[in-house]
């Protein structure tokens, strides 16, 4: 009983885990996208 509840929790943990760092993906794409628009605004 112990050793399933702890591999639900570690489960948890990982697709928590994986969520924060899809996040961070995005983040850093729009970041970027972003940047890439002010360059091409500045050069026009």
């Amino acid at each position: 009983m112990i050793q399933t509840d702890n591999l639900e929790a570690i489960k948890a943990i990982q697709e928590s885990s994986l969520a924060n760092l899809s996040s961070a993906f995005i983040r850093c794409i729009h970041y970027l996208l972003e940047r890439v628009v002010t360059y091409f605004q500045i050069l026009q």
